[in-house]
């Protein structure tokens, strides 16, 4: 009678260990995902934050309004090998001056961060600014970075966590 006691208690134990040592796996697990989709978005912003101000700078530089049409092929140039990375300038009658369609805004984050969604279904993650060169003056610069890369990357890490 006493052995089926004590197998009781270390049943009773090991059972309880068990679950302390999955609920600790699952908090581990998730924080280590959270810090990783942050710094994945926080990196996205950074390189889309460098590609904003390159564009403003190129912007800036503009002397005549005849050069406007010289600044398409500037960013065309800019953005090749960025399979990922759009870039639209937008009038103040919402018109795009610079790349496809605009865009249709999902949410308005904070610091002009926006998510977006394009006409051919990309969701994107971007920076929207106001310009103040004269050349393009009211217009909209918005550069945004699709998430469906960072997304299947942090889905893989998920599924390699379980």
């Amino acid at each position: 009678m006493k052995s089926a006691r004590l197998s009781s208690i270390e049943i009773r134990l090991t059972l309880l260990l068990g679950v302390i040592a999955f609920v600790v796996s699952c908090i581990a697990g998730y924080t280590l995902f959270w810090a990783l989709k942050r710094q994945v978005q926080q990196q996205e912003m950074i390189e889309v934050a460098g590609k904003s101000v390159l564009i403003e700078h190129l912007i800036d530089m503009l002397n005549a309004p005849s050069e406007v049409e010289q600044l398409r092929d500037k960013l065309d140039t800019l953005l090749v090998g960025e399979s990922a990375m759009r870039v639209w300038i937008l009038g103040r009658d919402g018109e795009s001056f610079y790349g496809s369609e605009a865009p249709r805004t999902l949410r308005q984050l904070d610091n002009g961060e926006v998510l977006l969604k394009t006409r051919d279904g990309w969701h994107m993650r971007g920076l929207r600014s106001r310009l103040v060169s004269p050349a393009l003056e009211g217009a909209d610069l918005i550069v945004a970075m699709n998430v469906r890369q960072s997304g299947h990357f942090l889905y893989t890490f998920a599924t390699a966590l379980i």
